[in-house]
């Protein structure tokens, strides 16, 4: 996204990494005063704020957070009044807050990016992205620091397990089983075993110079000095690593090099600033960072621990990172470019994937330990697969779990819909236990040939390029988390009803409104789901006839007249006793 304060030359630099979302998750922090005040972090390493829960930005000083002040060129600068929440705020607060010039912060904020991000670059990418098919190497760096040492009890034996293992995770003291499985058979199984990376392990190695010198911010740049402890940990490991095997295509040129750093990360709200934001990047060809005579082109970072300093795990240690943030961060050196929008819109609901997708909020599912698989379009533009099209006829179809399918437009390849099944089979757990399952339906008005890991995707607002069709008509944002109109419980609610036919017993779609056209002559029709058997069903064009069909059971179909709101209360049965609004009755919606 954007950052707070950066020179043009600065831009120029930032935008060669892409980061990890912030952790949308609200968290508490306890000032200097005694006081208590809900915080939630928005944006990502390029461009991050922190805000009270009603949209007052703030900033940290050492342990306190306080209200900023927003200076005539947009800057952020700390005042002397700690930041409290709305009903627990001074009259001399409550006029700083209100005179914050956001549309400023925001605004220069976005036009110094924009002229960085004006010729982007498209296709191909120098350096190359990281293969995606077979089992390329990636050359792996443990790294910790004099004033963040590592915490886990073995870091080597954990890291290896991490990232490699196939089967079922141990534990070895650290909350390790946490994680559903590896890295590698994450990717195992979105790619359908297609691409396997093989992790090749080195250090840990003590850096020269403390975190707090590597992650320190200035002027609202995060991490100033993270490409100085990149040169440093590979030029400490050199000697021992042999550059050829980690050169698939024989370019003379690294293909990966991935540092894992200790302690925890600044994407996740509540962690000191002096900590790293995981992210991915590449050196350029003037840095001339070598291992012998081979440049280093690709990286990517991310942190030893998950959660922050508070959560420790039953045993009283630290927890291990969930893979979440390494999976995200190491599809960007693949090529997939970030699904949530990375400059300001007008309205951010309706405008990404949320945690549908690893490359929004997805990495964080399950805390990061089982985070949500590829999507069928992301599946596709790696070349693991096909979204086979739907035939223009009047059909009964029938989705397997994880099976997906596409339905055509008049647009072609620039704009149409997918169907996919979401079941709690392999690594959908966590997508299941904490959003539910049923049949998501996806609308892409973006061409894969053309994916290139900076591609902004859904940043017109309005028209995103990736997003779903919610069954309840809506998808929030993190980012309209407000404490108040909208709380943390309603957006993961949200969630749960995007799925058909759901919670809300959606068992229709009639009419597709997507960016280019609006499809009325592909109606789907008696969405059901078998529960037992993890299937999907439904009539596409037309209702078929029940009489040609099997019976069916344990289908989650609408049984009774119960009325639901669009956020999904049940509000009775009786219409006449509801006011004016939108309503959901055997999974139809109605207006009053």
């Amino acid at each position: 996204m954007r950052k707070i304060l950066l020179t043009l030359c600065l831009i120029a630099v930032a935008i060669l990494a892409k980061a990890a979302k912030a952790n949308p998750r609200p968290f508490v922090v306890t000032q200097p005063d005694g006081t208590q005040v809900t915080l939630i972090m928005r944006g990502d390493e390029h461009f991050s704020w922190i805000s009270t829960l009603d949209g007052t930005i703030v900033t940290q000083v050492n342990k306190g957070y306080y209200v900023a002040k927003i200076d005539e060129n947009g800057n952020i600068i700390a005042s002397e009044i700690l930041a409290h929440d709305v009903e627990k705020r001074s009259v001399a607060e409550q006029k700083l807050a209100k005179a914050q010039a956001k549309d400023l912060f925001f605004g220069v904020a976005e036009s110094r990016l924009h002229k960085a991000r004006r010729t982007p670059p498209i296709g191909k990418a120098t350096p190359p992205y990281f293969p995606h098919l077979n089992s390329p190497k990636v050359l792996v760096i443990l790294v910790d620091f004099n004033d963040v040492p590592f915490k886990l009890d073995n870091v080597r034996k954990s890291y290896d397990q991490y990232l490699n293992k196939e089967g079922e995770m141990e534990d070895f003291g650290n909350s390790d089983n946490k994680n559903y499985g590896s890295v590698r058979s994450y990717f195992k199984f979105v790619s359908g075993g297609k691409f396997t990376p093989e992790f090749k392990l080195y250090g840990p190695v003590r850096m020269p110079k403390d975190q707090s010198y590597y992650g320190a911010d200035e002027n609202g740049r995060t991490d100033v000095h993270y490409r100085e402890m990149v040169k440093d940990a590979v030029n400490l490991v050199a000697a021992e690593v042999n550059p050829k095997e980690f050169d698939s295509n024989s370019d003379g040129k690294i293909d990966l090099v991935y540092i894992i750093y200790s302690g925890y990360a600044q994407s996740w709200g509540g962690n000191d600033s002096k900590t790293l934001w995981p992210k991915s990047f590449y050196m350029t060809s003037s840095e001339n960072l070598k291992i012998g005579d081979y440049l280093v082109g690709r990286l990517g970072i991310s942190n030893e621990l998950g959660g922050t300093p508070a959560k420790m795990g039953a045993n009283g240690k630290p927890k291990i990172n969930g893979i979440g943030l390494f999976c995200h961060e190491f599809s960007h050196t693949m090529g997939l470019p970030d699904i949530y929008p990375t400059k300001p819109v007008d309205n951010p609901d309706d405008q990404g994937m949320e945690c549908w997708d690893i490359m929004d909020g997805g990495e964080y599912t399950a805390n990061g330990y089982c985070p949500t698989p590829y999507t069928p379009w992301e599946r596709e533009a790696m070349g693991w697969t096909r979204m086979e099209p739907l035939e223009d006829i009047p059909q009964k179809v029938t989705l397997k779990a994880d099976e997906f399918r596409k339905i055509t437009t008049p647009m072609g390849e620039k704009e149409y819909v997918v169907v996919h099944n979401i079941q709690n089979v392999d690594w959908y757990a966590g997508v299941v236990k904490y959003f539910g399952h049923g049949m998501l339906v996806y609308r892409i008005n973006y061409n894969y040939n053309f994916i290139n890991m900076y591609d902004p995707v859904n940043n017109t607002s309005g028209r995103p390029g990736v997003t779903i069709i919610p069954a309840d008509g809506k998808l929030l944002s993190q980012s309209s988390v407000d404490g108040k109109k909208v709380k943390f419980k309603d957006w993961l609610e949200s969630h749960r009803n995007d799925v058909y036919p759901g919670p809300l017993k959606v068992t229709e779609i009639t009419t597709m409104k997507l960016n280019l056209q609006t499809i009325t002559n592909k109606p789907i029709y008696n969405i059901t789901e078998d529960v037992a058997a993890k299937t999907i069903m439904f009539d596409f064009i037309e209702k078929q006839n029940a009489d040609s069909i099997s019976a069916i059971t344990n289908l989650q179909t609408p049984t009774d007249d119960k009325i639901f709101t669009i956020d999904g209360r049940f509000v009775g049965i009786d219409k006449t006793m509801l006011p004016k609004g939108v309503y959901i009755q055997g999974g139809k919606k109605f207006v009053k």
